[in-house]
């Protein structure tokens, strides 16, 4: 192999351990499909009232919706918060944040380069 396969197996390699050993972060926020939601709820015409809330809250359930026993109606799942657990730092793990240091010298050109901190 030339250097530059070599180089480019190696970095494959490497790679392929790295995901091996991440395990996956999900990040399924939840989501009501209000469509199928309101197909769902035109697909079944019941009288009764404990028979039309019963298919109600089917629908909502299956849709990703929750059900809200106060109100009797379905609702949208919760937002999520800003800082998702999956990110928080993991014992062990090394972390560093990297801050952008701007490099003047040619008016006009704007670079920028990326130094560790801490």
């Amino acid at each position: 192999m030339t250097s530059t396969a070599t180089t480019i197996a190696a970095a494959v390699i490497l790679a392929a351990g790295a995901l091996a050993g991440t395990p996956a972060i999900a990040s399924a926020v939840p989501e009501w499909d209000i469509e199928h939601y309101d197909d769902c709820m035109r697909g079944k015409d019941l009288s009764d009232p404990s028979e039309r809330i019963a298919w109600t809250k089917k629908c909502c359930l299956d849709s990703g919706g929750v059900w809200n026993d106060s109100l009797g109606k379905c609702q949208s799942p919760p937002a999520q918060s800003a800082t998702r657990p999956g990110l928080a730092t993991r014992p062990g793990v090394i972390t560093q944040t990297l801050e952008p240091t701007p490099v003047l010298g040619h008016p006009g050109l704007i670079t920028q380069t990326l130094e560790s901190v801490g």
